[in-house]
């Protein structure tokens, strides 16, 4: 509910604006007419809403970002695969930055890439600055520009350097295992 009356607040500011929800359950009719239903409380229209449910080849769903300007992360709990699809398919992406782990993964994966400046604080925060964005296409285009490229550098993609720190951390505990008494010679 906080998700649909946050999107609906910057949909209300931007008249012109579409939301693109994709998710398995919108293939049910049922979940289309519950978010239809949700989203007309706080006065969306149901035409500014396009709806898909699951896409089964994977170049169909990565070619559904190309049809986003900007990705909304969801509230409280933030995306984490398409987070980094979005960013992958060069498409920006919004979070607010909650307290509990999962309201924090959007605020690790964009800081790591660089996109510290796309982590609100507060909701308005975050409204303000999707409505912003919405307003200014030469941002949006910039933020655009080369962010395959930059996910690609970032240590998120860094497979060989990740597994290094992984290996490095195994030895520095099978050490301090080694190092400790044996069971027998253990102080009771």
């Amino acid at each position: 509910p906080r998700t649909i009356e946050t999107w609906a607040a910057i949909l209300g500011e931007v008249p012109e604006a579409r939301l693109a929800l994709k998710n398995r359950s919108l293939n049910e009719p049922e979940a289309r007419a519950w978010g239809i239903q949700e989203f007309g409380r706080f006065g969306v229209g149901e035409e500014r809403i396009w709806m898909s449910g699951l896409i089964e080849q994977i170049a169909g769903h990565l070619h559904a970002y190309s049809l986003v300007d900007l990705a909304l992360d969801t509230l409280p709990y933030h995306g984490t695969t398409t987070t980094c699809e979005a960013l992958w398919m060069g498409v920006p992406v919004l979070t607010l930055a909650g307290q509990a782990h999962a309201a924090r993964v959007g605020v690790s994966l964009l800081e790591g890439v660089g996109l510290k400046d796309l982590v609100t604080a507060t909701r308005e925060e975050y409204v303000a600055r999707a409505v912003a964005l919405s307003r200014a296409p030469d941002e949006l285009s910039r933020l655009r520009t080369g962010l395959r490229e930059r996910v690609g550098q970032a240590a998120l993609c860094d497979e060989a350097g990740f597994v290094g720190k992984l290996e490095r951390a195994y030895r520095q505990m099978w050490r301090a295992w080694c190092a400790q008494p044996a069971a027998g010679e253990r102080p009771q």
